[in-house]
């Protein structure tokens, strides 16, 4: 990506938060091409990932909607509102999103989803976190087991190795689903089966990272964590 599309990218991104637009990565390169700069939307996309994973877009939850066609994009909104009130021809009909903030506003609890901001109060990174209060003896990949794998960083999440997240295929920057079961597993998959699964994204140091309040709320306070991975999917069982 070249400077001039960046530096537009990043003051459509700034606009939208301060505006509390509801929006998708897509909308960022459609307002950039209005202006009749050249962009790439695979390139848009992965600038507003790494941008929200940063907490640069600050007070916003990004949740997965079906836009019908069989269109499944991140909708980007301010925490509270209801992501199910994106329009994606507001552009065009509602430049203002007079209509999507008031309806997005006066009715979230109809909407049938979690909100990141419900689940996890940590900021996503990417940093190395080998300073752990505790580590699991063994986590067993299908029926292979790795040793003196970390497990919950010193800041209470719950680190998925490398080689596990490698296992099931994932890559770096990938969007992903975490799956409730049941009390005492999770899933974490490339799909969303259920309105409660929330959005998260793998790390570029290819590590996905639990919070404390995913693992709390879903599977509760445990002195250790079993981890598997099956055709792709990666379970977490207490």
């Amino acid at each position: 990506m070249n400077n001039t599309a960046k530096t537009a990218a990043d003051t459509v991104i700034a606009t939208f938060n301060s505006d509390q637009t509801i929006f998708t990565a897509y909308d960022v390169t459609r307002k950039i091409r209005d202006k009749g700069e050249k962009a790439y939307h695979s390139e848009i996309r992965d600038l507003v990932t790494n941008t929200f994973n940063n907490g640069s877009i600050t007070l916003y939850d990004r949740t997965s909607v079906d836009l019908g066609g069989g269109i499944q994009a991140l909708v980007y909104h301010p925490n509270g509102t209801d992501p199910n009130s994106y329009d994606k021809d507001w552009i065009d009909n509602d430049p203002t999103q007079a209509k999507v903030k008031t309806a997005a506003t006066t009715a979230p609890a109809a909407s049938g989803y979690t909100p990141l901001s419900d689940l996890d109060d940590d900021e996503d990174d990417d940093e190395d976190e080998d300073d752990l209060t505790s580590k699991t003896d063994s986590v067993h990949v299908g029926s292979v087991s790795v040793t003196g794998t970390p497990g919950i960083t010193k800041e209470g999440r719950l680190q998925i190795p490398i080689n596990i997240v490698k296992s099931a295929g994932l890559y770096p920057a990938q969007d992903i689903f975490v799956h409730t079961v049941n009390l005492s597993k999770i899933e974490i998959r490339t799909n969303r089966l259920d309105k409660s699964d929330y959005a998260l994204t793998v790390n570029k140091d290819c590590r996905i990272r639990l919070s404390k309040n995913i693992i709390f709320k879903r599977l509760g306070v445990c002195p250790s964590y079993q981890i598997d991975e099956d055709d792709g999917t990666i379970s977490v069982t207490s």
